[in-house]
């Protein structure tokens, strides 16, 4: 499988060593050029390449969002058009600004991030453990929740999830993905 990590820091980087470790291509891409991953992509081995943002888009299976929510106004929305994406972003407002939709509770981050990707099949996982406990809880039987509007797409994670050493839990659709956020990122509880 292609695997595009887009951010590939702390929790992006974890999930494009779990991929390298499993034999999956990753590609990753950044917003501060290919210079900036060339050790990143030579630790992780052969499978691993850098490549331009639209260019590790439309060479994916799968691409892994893991950049600030504020950063997804920036990325160009036709490309991810067909393309599955793992949302793994969480929305911080004491680090980001505002966002109202998500403050009033008119939608999930998830909701919003098929909002701007309209043409991609938006799955929402691997955003509730921290970089370390990810790389460690691999193949240790625990369980990441998984949601989306679209079946096929979210077996299509869970089955990468599920290489990579998880189990899965089907967490619902992308309104529902409020669970799997940060509990203090919300000033209202959805019912």
């Amino acid at each position: 499988m292609k695997v595009s990590i887009i951010g590939p820091g702390g929790i992006g980087g974890v999930v494009a060593t779990l991929a390298a470790r499993r034999g999956h291509d990753v590609i990753l891409t950044n917003s501060r050029g290919a210079a900036t991953l060339e050790d990143q992509v030579r630790t992780l081995g052969p499978n691993a390449r850098e490549a331009s943002l639209v260019e590790a888009v439309q060479a994916a299976d799968i691409v892994v969002l893991a950049i600030p929510l504020t950063a997804l106004s920036r990325l160009p929305a036709k490309d991810f058009d067909g393309r599955i994406i793992i949302d793994m972003m969480n929305y911080y407002p004491m680090r980001e600004s505002q966002i109202a939709v998500l403050d009033d509770g008119e939608m999930t981050s998830a909701e919003m991030v098929q909002r701007e990707l309209p043409g991609a099949h938006v799955i929402k996982a691997l955003n509730n453990q921290d970089a370390p406990h990810l790389l460690l809880n691999a193949g240790t039987g625990s369980a990441l929740p998984v949601a989306g509007d679209d079946a096929e797409a979210k077996e299509s994670v869970a089955a990468f999830l599920r290489d990579l050493g998880y189990e899965t839990i089907d967490a619902g659709m992308l309104r529902d993905s409020w669970r799997m956020e940060p509990s203090n990122a919300r000033k209202l509880v959805m019912p």
